[in-house]
Protein backbone atom coordinates (compact mmCIF):
# COMPACT_ATOMS: atom_id res chain seq x y z
CA UNK A 1 0.00 0.00 0.00
CA UNK A 2 3.24 2.12 1.15
CA UNK A 3 5.11 3.76 -1.93
CA UNK A 4 7.36 5.90 -0.59
CA UNK A 5 8.62 8.76 -2.51
CA UNK A 6 12.25 9.02 -2.18
CA UNK A 7 14.24 12.02 -4.07
CA UNK A 8 17.85 13.40 -3.58
CA UNK A 9 18.71 17.01 -3.71
CA UNK A 10 21.67 17.64 -6.33
CA UNK A 11 24.86 17.64 -4.47
CA UNK A 12 26.94 19.91 -4.58
CA UNK A 13 31.17 20.05 -3.79
CA UNK A 14 32.74 20.94 -0.69
CA UNK A 15 30.09 20.57 1.47
CA UNK A 16 30.00 18.89 5.29
CA UNK A 17 27.55 15.04 5.08
CA UNK A 18 26.12 13.76 8.55
CA UNK A 19 24.50 10.08 8.77
CA UNK A 20 21.07 10.44 10.65
CA UNK A 21 20.56 7.36 12.60
CA UNK A 22 17.04 7.45 11.34
CA UNK A 23 17.25 7.89 7.60
CA UNK A 24 19.67 6.96 5.06
CA UNK A 25 19.53 10.48 3.47
CA UNK A 26 22.41 12.58 4.05
CA UNK A 27 21.99 15.85 5.49
CA UNK A 28 24.36 19.10 4.22
CA UNK A 29 24.88 20.55 7.66
CA UNK A 30 25.85 23.98 5.62
CA UNK A 31 22.39 24.84 5.11
CA UNK A 32 20.50 24.76 7.79
CA UNK A 33 16.35 24.91 8.55
CA UNK A 34 14.47 27.72 8.88
CA UNK A 35 12.27 26.54 11.19
CA UNK A 36 11.71 22.82 12.43
CA UNK A 37 8.79 20.96 14.05
CA UNK A 38 7.60 17.42 15.05
CA UNK A 39 4.79 15.25 13.88
CA UNK A 40 3.44 12.26 15.81
CA UNK A 41 -0.28 10.97 15.42
CA UNK A 42 -2.15 7.88 17.15
CA UNK A 43 -0.38 7.64 19.98
CA UNK A 44 -3.60 6.19 21.68
CA UNK A 45 -1.99 5.81 24.95
CA UNK A 46 -3.81 3.88 27.78
CA UNK A 47 -2.53 2.39 31.01
CA UNK A 48 -3.58 -1.07 29.72
CA UNK A 49 -2.10 -4.22 29.09
CA UNK A 50 -1.48 -4.85 25.19
CA UNK A 51 -3.81 -5.49 23.23
CA UNK A 52 -4.32 -6.65 18.86
CA UNK A 53 -5.47 -4.06 16.27
CA UNK A 54 -9.10 -4.08 14.68
CA UNK A 55 -8.42 -6.79 12.21
CA UNK A 56 -6.66 -9.07 14.87
CA UNK A 57 -3.05 -9.13 12.76
CA UNK A 58 -1.13 -6.59 14.97
CA UNK A 59 -0.76 -5.51 18.83
CA UNK A 60 -1.28 -2.73 20.02
CA UNK A 61 1.20 -1.91 22.53
CA UNK A 62 -1.02 0.82 24.65
CA UNK A 63 1.36 1.28 28.10
CA UNK A 64 4.18 0.93 26.03
CA UNK A 65 3.12 4.28 23.36
CA UNK A 66 3.84 6.54 26.45
CA UNK A 67 7.27 4.97 26.62
CA UNK A 68 7.66 6.07 22.59
CA UNK A 69 6.62 9.43 22.56
CA UNK A 70 9.36 10.38 25.68
CA UNK A 71 11.76 9.00 23.04
CA UNK A 72 10.90 10.76 20.14
CA UNK A 73 10.86 14.02 22.62
CA UNK A 74 14.58 13.04 23.36
CA UNK A 75 15.55 12.62 19.53
CA UNK A 76 13.88 15.67 19.04
CA UNK A 77 16.17 17.17 21.57
CA UNK A 78 18.81 16.12 19.38
CA UNK A 79 17.78 17.62 16.63
CA UNK A 80 17.95 20.78 18.03
CA UNK A 81 21.40 20.61 18.99
CA UNK A 82 22.41 19.44 15.83
CA UNK A 83 20.61 22.06 13.67
CA UNK A 84 21.26 24.67 16.75
CA UNK A 85 17.52 25.81 16.64
CA UNK A 86 14.63 24.83 18.51
CA UNK A 87 11.52 23.51 17.55
CA UNK A 88 9.01 25.76 16.93
CA UNK A 89 5.94 23.41 17.59
CA UNK A 90 4.60 19.42 17.26
CA UNK A 91 1.81 19.01 15.43
CA UNK A 92 -0.53 15.78 16.71
CA UNK A 93 -2.65 14.77 14.58
CA UNK A 94 -5.12 12.88 16.44
CA UNK A 95 -6.14 10.38 18.80
CA UNK A 96 -3.86 11.04 21.52
CA UNK A 97 -5.13 8.13 23.74
CA UNK A 98 -7.07 5.63 23.38
CA UNK A 99 -10.71 4.69 24.17
CA UNK A 100 -9.92 2.10 26.42
CA UNK A 101 -8.85 4.83 28.68
CA UNK A 102 -12.41 5.57 29.12
CA UNK A 103 -13.06 1.93 30.03
CA UNK A 104 -11.11 2.11 33.33
CA UNK A 105 -12.21 6.18 34.02
CA UNK A 106 -8.68 7.12 32.88
CA UNK A 107 -9.46 9.74 30.33
CA UNK A 108 -8.56 13.51 31.54
CA UNK A 109 -5.53 11.55 33.35
CA UNK A 110 -3.68 9.64 29.98
CA UNK A 111 -4.54 13.29 28.13
CA UNK A 112 -2.48 14.80 30.99
CA UNK A 113 0.29 12.21 30.77
CA UNK A 114 1.34 12.49 27.31
CA UNK A 115 1.02 16.27 27.23
CA UNK A 116 3.31 16.13 30.12
CA UNK A 117 5.77 14.10 27.91
CA UNK A 118 4.77 16.10 24.52
CA UNK A 119 5.77 19.60 26.61
CA UNK A 120 9.39 18.60 28.11
CA UNK A 121 10.47 19.72 24.62
CA UNK A 122 9.83 23.03 25.40
CA UNK A 123 9.71 23.57 29.04
CA UNK A 124 12.54 22.32 32.10
CA UNK A 125 9.16 21.64 34.32
CA UNK A 126 8.77 18.30 33.70
CA UNK A 127 5.88 18.11 35.82
CA UNK A 128 3.85 20.47 33.85
CA UNK A 129 0.52 19.23 31.73
CA UNK A 130 -0.79 22.73 30.70
CA UNK A 131 -0.65 24.41 27.66
CA UNK A 132 3.19 25.73 27.07
CA UNK A 133 2.97 29.05 24.54
CA UNK A 134 5.52 30.64 22.94
CA UNK A 135 6.61 34.10 22.53
CA UNK A 136 3.71 35.23 20.91
CA UNK A 137 1.14 33.49 23.07
CA UNK A 138 0.77 30.49 20.42
CA UNK A 139 0.43 27.05 21.63
CA UNK A 140 3.69 25.08 21.20
CA UNK A 141 1.82 21.72 21.08
CA UNK A 142 -0.96 21.59 18.33
CA UNK A 143 -3.69 19.05 18.18
CA UNK A 144 -6.28 17.47 16.34
CA UNK A 145 -9.15 15.68 17.19
CA UNK A 146 -9.26 11.81 16.22
CA UNK A 147 -12.26 9.79 16.35
CA UNK A 148 -10.65 8.60 20.10
CA UNK A 149 -11.19 11.80 21.57
CA UNK A 150 -14.15 11.40 20.71
CA UNK A 151 -14.33 8.15 22.12
CA UNK A 152 -13.42 9.68 25.41
CA UNK A 153 -15.14 13.35 25.58
CA UNK A 154 -17.72 15.01 23.98
CA UNK A 155 -17.07 17.56 22.06
CA UNK A 156 -18.54 19.95 24.07
CA UNK A 157 -15.88 18.51 26.82
CA UNK A 158 -13.07 19.21 24.69
CA UNK A 159 -14.29 22.53 23.31
CA UNK A 160 -12.64 23.57 27.02
CA UNK A 161 -9.69 21.61 26.87
CA UNK A 162 -6.35 22.33 25.80
CA UNK A 163 -6.86 19.63 23.48
CA UNK A 164 -8.59 22.66 21.46
CA UNK A 165 -5.87 24.07 19.96
CA UNK A 166 -8.80 26.54 18.07
CA UNK A 167 -9.54 28.08 20.64
CA UNK A 168 -5.77 28.48 22.56
CA UNK A 169 -5.45 30.19 19.14
CA UNK A 170 -8.06 32.30 19.33
CA UNK A 171 -9.30 31.35 16.12
CA UNK A 172 -12.35 28.86 15.99
CA UNK A 173 -15.35 28.76 18.60
CA UNK A 174 -17.23 26.36 16.61
CA UNK A 175 -15.14 23.51 16.01
CA UNK A 176 -11.31 22.68 16.17
CA UNK A 177 -9.85 23.65 12.98
CA UNK A 178 -6.76 26.42 13.12
CA UNK A 179 -3.98 28.10 10.47
CA UNK A 180 -0.73 28.53 11.98
CA UNK A 181 1.64 30.60 10.42
CA UNK A 182 5.01 28.49 10.28
CA UNK A 183 6.83 31.51 8.29
CA UNK A 184 6.05 34.16 6.25
CA UNK A 185 5.84 32.15 3.23
CA UNK A 186 4.22 28.99 4.57
CA UNK A 187 0.65 28.18 6.51
CA UNK A 188 -0.27 25.02 8.48
CA UNK A 189 -3.59 24.94 8.37
CA UNK A 190 -5.41 22.10 11.18
CA UNK A 191 -8.74 20.40 10.06
CA UNK A 192 -11.30 18.66 12.16
CA UNK A 193 -12.74 15.93 10.44
CA UNK A 194 -15.83 14.97 13.08
CA UNK A 195 -17.49 18.17 13.11
CA UNK A 196 -19.76 16.34 10.86
CA UNK A 197 -19.94 13.22 12.19
CA UNK A 198 -21.57 10.41 14.46
CA UNK A 199 -19.19 10.78 17.08
CA UNK A 200 -18.66 13.52 20.05
CA UNK A 201 -22.35 14.29 20.15
CA UNK A 202 -25.33 13.20 22.24
CA UNK A 203 -27.32 11.40 20.47
CA UNK A 204 -30.44 14.17 20.29
CA UNK A 205 -28.32 16.30 18.81
CA UNK A 206 -28.53 17.72 15.19
CA UNK A 207 -25.54 17.46 14.05
CA UNK A 208 -25.95 13.58 15.34
CA UNK A 209 -28.95 13.04 14.03
CA UNK A 210 -27.91 14.35 10.29
CA UNK A 211 -24.79 12.67 10.34
CA UNK A 212 -26.36 9.64 11.03
CA UNK A 213 -29.26 9.93 8.52
CA UNK A 214 -26.65 10.51 6.11
CA UNK A 215 -24.34 7.30 6.88
CA UNK A 216 -26.98 4.64 7.16
CA UNK A 217 -27.64 5.86 3.29
CA UNK A 218 -24.14 4.28 2.64
CA UNK A 219 -24.12 1.75 5.23
CA UNK A 220 -26.98 -0.99 6.15
CA UNK A 221 -25.00 -2.52 8.23
CA UNK A 222 -26.63 -2.80 11.96
CA UNK A 223 -23.00 -2.36 13.01
CA UNK A 224 -21.87 1.08 11.93
CA UNK A 225 -17.84 0.79 12.25
CA UNK A 226 -18.41 -2.46 9.19
CA UNK A 227 -17.53 -2.42 5.91
CA UNK A 228 -19.71 -5.50 5.09
CA UNK A 229 -21.25 -5.05 1.98
CA UNK A 230 -19.15 -1.79 0.94
CA UNK A 231 -17.74 -1.54 -1.92
CA UNK A 232 -14.92 0.69 -3.69
CA UNK A 233 -15.10 3.83 -1.93
CA UNK A 234 -17.91 3.06 -0.51
CA UNK A 235 -16.30 1.78 2.51
CA UNK A 236 -15.31 5.30 3.61
CA UNK A 237 -18.88 5.41 5.08
CA UNK A 238 -17.88 3.60 8.38
CA UNK A 239 -18.94 5.40 11.92
CA UNK A 240 -15.14 5.70 12.63
CA UNK A 241 -14.96 8.37 10.19
CA UNK A 242 -16.44 11.83 9.46
CA UNK A 243 -16.06 14.98 7.44
CA UNK A 244 -15.56 18.54 7.51
CA UNK A 245 -18.86 20.68 7.66
CA UNK A 246 -20.14 22.78 4.55
CA UNK A 247 -19.03 25.94 7.21
CA UNK A 248 -15.49 24.12 7.71
CA UNK A 249 -15.40 23.52 3.99
CA UNK A 250 -16.39 27.60 3.25
CA UNK A 251 -13.83 28.41 5.42
CA UNK A 252 -10.91 26.46 4.03
CA UNK A 253 -11.98 27.94 0.54
CA UNK A 254 -11.03 31.52 2.20
CA UNK A 255 -8.23 30.28 3.56
CA UNK A 256 -6.41 29.16 0.30
CA UNK A 257 -8.01 32.30 -1.36
CA UNK A 258 -5.99 34.31 0.70
CA UNK A 259 -2.81 32.17 1.00
CA UNK A 260 -2.76 32.06 -3.21
CA UNK A 261 -2.99 35.87 -3.32
CA UNK A 262 -0.13 36.10 -0.31
CA UNK A 263 2.12 33.41 -2.38
CA UNK A 264 1.80 31.46 1.12
CA UNK A 265 2.67 27.39 0.73
CA UNK A 266 -0.16 25.71 2.41
CA UNK A 267 0.67 22.45 4.72
CA UNK A 268 -2.76 21.06 4.97
CA UNK A 269 -3.17 18.65 8.28
CA UNK A 270 -5.68 16.56 9.52
CA UNK A 271 -6.75 13.11 11.55
CA UNK A 272 -8.32 11.42 8.40
CA UNK A 273 -6.46 10.86 4.83
CA UNK A 274 -8.16 12.15 1.90
CA UNK A 275 -6.72 10.29 -1.26
CA UNK A 276 -7.17 6.25 -1.66
CA UNK A 277 -4.01 6.11 -2.64
CA UNK A 278 -2.86 7.06 0.74
CA UNK A 279 -4.36 4.70 2.87
CA UNK A 280 -6.66 1.78 2.98
CA UNK A 281 -10.00 2.82 1.63
CA UNK A 282 -12.17 2.19 5.03
CA UNK A 283 -9.83 5.12 6.45
CA UNK A 284 -11.13 7.99 4.06
CA UNK A 285 -13.26 10.95 4.79
CA UNK A 286 -16.37 10.83 3.84
CA UNK A 287 -16.47 14.16 1.72
CA UNK A 288 -12.65 13.31 0.28
CA UNK A 289 -13.51 14.10 -2.73
CA UNK A 290 -15.26 17.57 -2.66
CA UNK A 291 -11.82 18.39 -0.83
CA UNK A 292 -9.57 17.30 -3.26
CA UNK A 293 -11.24 19.31 -5.52
CA UNK A 294 -11.09 22.59 -3.18
CA UNK A 295 -7.94 22.08 -2.70
CA UNK A 296 -6.68 20.99 -6.62
CA UNK A 297 -8.48 24.34 -7.73
CA UNK A 298 -5.78 26.36 -5.75
CA UNK A 299 -3.20 25.09 -8.25
CA UNK A 300 0.60 24.85 -6.64
CA UNK A 301 -0.67 26.46 -3.13
CA UNK A 302 -1.38 23.12 -0.87
CA UNK A 303 1.98 21.00 -1.18
CA UNK A 304 1.17 18.60 1.34
CA UNK A 305 -1.17 17.05 3.30
CA UNK A 306 -0.26 15.07 6.85
CA UNK A 307 -3.21 12.88 8.51
CA UNK A 308 -2.87 9.69 10.81
CA UNK A 309 -5.87 7.49 11.15
CA UNK A 310 -4.52 4.48 8.81
CA UNK A 311 -2.00 2.86 11.18
CA UNK A 312 0.02 0.99 8.82
CA UNK A 313 0.74 4.60 7.32
CA UNK A 314 1.02 5.37 3.46
CA UNK A 315 2.68 7.84 0.84
CA UNK A 316 0.76 9.54 -2.61
CA UNK A 317 1.87 12.39 -4.88
CA UNK A 318 -0.92 13.18 -6.67
CA UNK A 319 -1.28 14.87 -10.07
CA UNK A 320 -1.68 18.34 -8.99
CA UNK A 321 1.63 17.55 -6.83
CA UNK A 322 -0.12 17.43 -3.67
CA UNK A 323 1.92 15.12 -1.12
CA UNK A 324 -0.41 13.10 0.55
CA UNK A 325 1.72 11.68 3.97
CA UNK A 326 -0.37 9.13 5.96
CA UNK A 327 1.98 8.98 9.35
CA UNK A 328 2.35 4.89 10.86
CA UNK A 329 0.83 5.08 13.99
CA UNK A 330 2.74 4.81 17.59
CA UNK A 331 0.48 2.57 19.27
CA UNK A 332 1.23 -0.18 17.09
CA UNK A 333 4.86 0.33 16.78
CA UNK A 334 6.54 -2.11 18.49
CA UNK A 335 8.97 -1.31 21.49
CA UNK A 336 12.47 -1.54 19.53
CA UNK A 337 11.37 0.95 16.74
CA UNK A 338 9.33 4.38 16.94
CA UNK A 339 7.18 6.29 14.67
CA UNK A 340 6.69 9.93 14.56
CA UNK A 341 8.59 13.00 12.34
CA UNK A 342 10.98 15.87 12.03
CA UNK A 343 10.34 18.42 9.71
CA UNK A 344 12.49 20.72 8.79
CA UNK A 345 11.87 24.12 6.62
CA UNK A 346 13.61 25.74 3.93
CA UNK A 347 13.01 28.26 1.81
CA UNK A 348 12.17 26.38 -1.57
CA UNK A 349 11.60 22.97 -0.04
CA UNK A 350 10.35 21.15 3.32
CA UNK A 351 12.16 18.03 4.54
CA UNK A 352 10.14 15.28 6.55
CA UNK A 353 12.57 12.74 7.87
CA UNK A 354 10.18 9.69 9.52
CA UNK A 355 11.16 7.17 11.96
CA UNK A 356 10.63 3.55 11.54
CA UNK A 357 7.75 2.91 8.81
CA UNK A 358 7.45 6.83 8.16
CA UNK A 359 9.68 7.45 5.20
CA UNK A 360 11.90 10.48 4.13
CA UNK A 361 10.23 12.76 1.69
CA UNK A 362 11.35 15.96 -0.06
CA UNK A 363 8.96 18.86 -0.91
CA UNK A 364 9.68 20.84 -3.25
CA UNK A 365 7.84 24.10 -4.21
Amino acid sequence: MMNFFREMPHLKEDVIFTESEDSEEKQDLTILPIALFGVITDIQYANVDDGISYDGKRVRYYRNSLNLVREAVDNWKQAEAKFKKKFKFIIQLGDMIDAKSLDISDSLPAVERVTKELNKLFTDDKETHLSILDENNLPKILNLWGNHEMYNFKRKELFNMDLNSSRLLNQNNTANYFYYDITDKLRLIGLDFYEFSCLGYDSDDETYKKAHEFLTKHNKNENLNSVNGLRGHGMRFSLFNGSLSKLQLEWLRNQLEFCKSSDKKVILSGHIPIHPKACEIMCLAWNNKDILELIWSFDHTVIAYFCGHDHQGGYFRDKYNVHHITFSAVVETPPNSNAYATVKVYSNKVSVEGVGKIGYYEIYF
